[in-house]
């Protein structure tokens, strides 16, 4: 929970010093930069993060038309409820 915390009041005062350094505009340019590049070195450095998906699982298939009944489903295969 620390890092939750100190993360933004870091990344403030990062842009703060950098804006005190060069313009506003470099600053927001070059936090989206290092932005950027942090996203591909962990992109890099995780295979198993890229290949990754959020999607959901598909939904099970009623094995037979006793189980299509009770799911809900609609039965094909011909045979009378």
């Amino acid at each position: 929970m620390v890092q939750a915390g100190v993360s933004p009041a870091l990344g403030n005062a990062a842009v703060g010093f950098l804006v005190e350094l060069t313009s506003a505009r470099t600053a927001v340019v070059t936090g989206g930069l290092v932005c950027v590049v942090a996203t591909l070195a962990v992109a890099a450095a995780s295979p198993a993060l890229r290949r990754a998906r959020l999607t959901a699982p598909p939904a099970e298939v009623p094995r037979n038309a006793s189980d299509a009944r009770h799911a809900g489903t609609e039965v094909t295969d011909g045979s009378m409820p």
